[in-house]
């Protein structure tokens, strides 16, 4: 090298470093999508868990239920579908129609069954001594209020509709005291106060089902109207404090609510009977699931909903069938009977994970057999 000649240092030119600076976006881009992607995957994951969860506690508990169903007892089936509300609770009507784009069914169940049945508290509340224990016993599944007394129907956001399950222990324990005390003057606000608190009965299945019904001694009337949170036959419509109420700030230990709640997350519980004279499903609020709500069914038959103007009527179809002995309650009886009714129950159901992962909830149906 020449004296007086310096070495050149070699640099990266401008098109070089737009290079690398364009290929180092390039990788921090994928590697955020390849990111989010594993996040999302992680909450569809947890969420599908979550689902799945609960899809096997319902339908193993409907089956541990049904299993020992007393047919000779009495069966409640009431159907109550509801239009969807939107988050305002507004009804979600986006083509201004006039006709709710959706219904969802906020349905109950009450039935007899045989089985393991232990109380969840000492009874008699709130400070009993005795945990109750029976073969038999009341079931009803229903939605419950929440602690601000906000019922399903009218609830728009679905992660916060509670199911409830309560059941009722059929005892001769002598200990107890009389619950329902029949002997005595008919105290309808009473029985309404210890209800979902008492969880048994000390009759027998012969004695509720000989309880008197309509006037002038509505007792059974009452009794159904405030577990079922309607009115039946004589009883007022609808009951203020109907239903479950469950407080989930209410610690457990302290608390006689919160056992009564089954599941949470739930937005609607639609429950159908084996027509056999119609060879279908019923009832159904769309028979032939076109979307339309205001035509009859596809055989030309009366539909199976009630319409007023263009929506349903949710109060009128508020509608109760028993099994057994039917013309106490509904003066249709030929709708629902042990013929017609067949071997089988429809439940379907829409569940929603706890994080909103899944906007629209995941549907199931689940059939349960009769022996």
């Amino acid at each position: 090298m020449p004296n007086g000649e310096k070495r050149m240092k070699k640099a990266f030119t401008i098109i070089e470093l737009l290079v690398a600076m364009a290929l180092l976006a390039m990788l921090i881009a994928i590697s955020g999508i390849v990111f989010s992607t594993a996040v999302r995957a992680y909450r569809t994951a947890g969420a599908t868990t979550e689902i799945a969860a609960k899809l096997q506690v319902i339908t193993q508990q409907l089956n541990a239920d049904f299993r020992g169903l007393r047919k000779e007892g009495e069966f409640l089936l009431v159907w109550a579908p509801s239009p969807e509300l939107k988050i305002d609770g507004t009804i979600l009507d986006e083509n201004n129609d006039t006709i709710p784009d959706r219904y969802f069914s906020f349905d109950r169940l009450l039935f007899f069954t045989e089985g393991d049945f232990q109380s969840y508290h000492l009874q008699p509340p709130p400070s009993g001594t005795i945990r109750v224990s029976s073969n038999l016993a009341r079931v009803c599944y229903s939605f419950g209020r929440d602690a601000k007394n906000v019922r399903a129907w009218n609830e728009p956001n679905p992660v916060k509709r509670m199911l409830c399950r309560t059941q009722h222990l059929f005892s001769g324990d002598m200990g107890l005291p009389t619950f329902p005390d029949l002997s005595v003057a008919w105290d309808a606000t009473g029985f309404e106060q210890k209800n979902f608190a008492c969880e048994y009965q000390t009759m027998t299945m012969e004695d509720w089902l000989a309880i008197p019904v309509g006037n002038p001694t509505p007792i059974k009337d009452d009794m159904l109207s405030k577990i079922l949170d309607l009115g039946v036959g004589a009883s007022v419509l609808p009951p203020p404090q109907g239903g479950p109420k469950v407080d989930m700030s209410t610690p457990q230990k302290t608390g006689e609510t919160v056992h009564q709640l089954f599941m949470q997350g739930i937005g609607q519980f639609h429950v159908q009977i084996w027509r056999s004279d119609l060879n279908r499903w019923f009832p159904e609020i769309d028979p032939d699931g076109d979307g339309i709500y205001n035509e009859t069914n596809p055989d030309g038959t009366v539909p199976d909903y009630l319409l007023d103007g263009n929506k349903i009527d949710t109060v009128n179809l508020r509608r109760l069938w028993i099994l057994g002995d039917v013309a106490a309650y509904d003066s249709d009886t030929s709708l629902f009977n042990y013929d017609q009714v067949g071997t089988a129950l429809k439940f379907t159901f829409t569940l929603y994970d706890s994080n909103g992962v899944f906007k629209d909830g995941k549907t199931f149906t689940h059939i349960v057999y009769f022996n």
